[in-house]
This record gives C-alpha cells, structure tokens and sequence, in this order.
C-alpha cells in the first residue's frame, strides 16, 4: 500500500516545506494534530508541543481530498 510520506521533526526546528500536517510521533486520535499553512502556524504549534514535553514529532505534506481511515488485518 503506497504510504504518506513521513519525516521525523523536532519542536525546536521548523519544517521547510509548507503546507504540511504535524502530530506527535506516538499516540492515537487527534491529539496535537495541527495543520500548517506557513512558517507562522509551526511557530505558534511548536511550543505546544514542548510543553506536552514532545521531543520529536512526525511531519507529512497536505494531500488534498476526502478524510478516510483505514484498517488492514492480515
């Protein structure tokens, strides 16, 4: 199955490509889950995640289209 892809970012640095999906590394549902249009939203987000005490986070570009969730069980 083709994946999103995903790259590994710290809160202390910012992301250079925009606009972009942030959330944290580990965890379920929508917790910290942000959407970023530009430089100022991660600027505004990325201490929110300090203060969750979050050291890394994942980052992975929009793609546009209908939300969907999925379960695989093999």
């Amino acid at each position: 199955l083709p994946s999103i892809p995903t790259r590994l970012v710290r809160p202390d640095t910012s992301p250079k490509e925009y606009p972009g999906v942030v959330k944290p590394r580990d965890g379920a549902g929508s917790w910290l889950v942000r959407r970023l249009n530009q430089l100022s939203d991660w600027q505004r987000a990325a201490p929110e995640y300090q203060q969750a005490g979050l050291t890394e986070c994942l980052w992975q570009p929009w793609i546009p289209g209908r939300p969907l969730s999925v379960g695989v069980l093999c």
